[in-house]
């Protein structure tokens, strides 16, 4: 037996722990067994080049032509907190990157909940933000205040 390690995200962790706990066992188990799953079902592990189905329907849902990467989203939020004065509501931000991208944004794929209720393009704009503050261009929520996206001075000179 191979052991594997991986990073995820922490909201990522805590949803598998959450599954995990509800069946009683721990998260590397659950895991293991979620795999396991579709190797005895004959089915490949999803992939982002699989087609997804909708959660709620058997509905396939294809990947869009156009990719919006994390970086692209990065510099949208920091140019949005450099509109408006360095620091703004998660809400806000949120919003109008959304309304950047609403051509792409409103399509299927980027409505499609991942990871809860939340939609796929809000989610990745989430992960992009959280990236951000690893790169230290954006303040953590500790010293930003709960709720707010703020720039560092390094997140002010990114260009």
């Amino acid at each position: 037996m191979k052991n594997v390690a991986l990073f995820l995200p922490e909201s990522t962790y805590h949803a598998l722990s959450a599954l995990a706990n509800s069946t009683g066992i721990e998260v590397a188990h659950f895991c293991s067994n979620v795999l396991t799953d579709y190797v005895a079902n004959n089915e490949p592990p999803p992939t982002l080049a699989s087609p997804l189905r909708s959660e709620r329907s058997s509905e396939i849902i294809k990947k869009p032509e156009i990719e919006i990467s994390e970086m692209e989203l990065i510099r949208d939020i920091i140019l949005i907190l450099k509109k408006n004065g360095g620091s703004e509501e998660k809400a806000i931000v949120e919003k109008l990157v959304y309304e950047k991208h609403v051509d792409e944004f409103t399509k299927p794929y980027w409505q499609e909940p991942v990871g809860g209720s939340v939609p796929r393009w809000q989610k990745n704009t989430q992960f992009a933000r959280n990236s951000a503050c690893k790169l230290g261009l954006l303040k953590r929520p500790e010293d930003a205040g709960r709720g707010i996206w703020a720039l560092t001075d390094k997140g002010w000179k990114f260009e």
